[in-house]
């Protein structure tokens, strides 16, 4: 992450959709020791310390019957 708007330039190999950061999702860290809301989408992984961010699945909520 920067400060400043730069375009990605290198990506990891794999599927393209692995390479997209999408807007409003959460991804977290292996072991879950950082979490990152993204408020900007575009191309390019999120890591940390070189291991890349997993994109974290939404919880379901129970039935209001």
């Amino acid at each position: 992450m920067t400060t400043q708007d730069v375009q990605a330039t290198g990506t990891r190999p794999g599927r393209p959709e692995e390479d997209r950061t999408l807007l409003g999702k959460r991804y977290r860290a292996p072991g879950g020791t950082f979490e990152a809301l993204c408020v900007r989408q575009g191309a390019g992984a999120l890591e940390l310390d070189g291991l890349p961010l997993e994109l974290v699945k939404p919880r379901t909520l129970p039935a209001s019957d």
